[in-house]
């Protein structure tokens, strides 16, 4: 028998909420945030890696959120996995602008390094603080998961 208090916790952190809206809403952007870089940006023109890993970023995101708007009980694993590699992919592209990795003229190089950092530090910042929330978080347990046992 479940013991009503533990019940009722998990009843009101059930659901996409609270802290849980800030990722759900920041993969909807990140989706965007790809798909504007593959037409609004030098870079993806000058690489086709880049251009590649946009696209599959973009989509990427777009199906974890997908995912997480069904409220599987997959998502927290998958929204770690989208975290590490959107995190490699932005370090790659940094990494593309200040060496001679895949072959970028070095002019478009330069020009695109101050908004890849940028684009890299948020990303960073951004992961840094929710791949702990979804490993740790009650609410990210009770929403995704289906045991009723939320734990200490």
């Amino acid at each position: 028998m479940t013991d009503p208090a533990v019940t009722q916790s998990r009843d009101s952190l059930e659901g996409i909420g609270g802290w849980l809206l800030i990722p759900f809403f920041g993969l909807l952007l990140s989706a965007f945030d790809h798909a504007n870089a593959v037409f609004d940006h030098e870079l993806p023109k000058a690489a086709i890696e880049i251009l590649v890993g946009h696209i599959v970023m973009a989509i990427g995101s777009l199906v974890v959120f997908t995912v997480m708007c069904r409220r599987l009980a997959i998502v927290p694993m998958l929204v770690i996995v989208y975290a590490v590699t959107d995190i490699a992919f932005h370090s790659l592209a940094y990494v593309a602008t200040v060496t001679d990795l895949l072959g970028i003229d070095p002019e478009i190089a330069t020009g695109e390094q101050p908004r890849v950092l940028e684009s890299l530090r948020m990303t960073v910042a951004f992961w840094f603080v929710f791949v702990p929330y979804f490993l740790v978080s009650k609410r990210v347990k009770a929403t995704f998961d289906d045991d009723p046992d939320l734990g200490d």
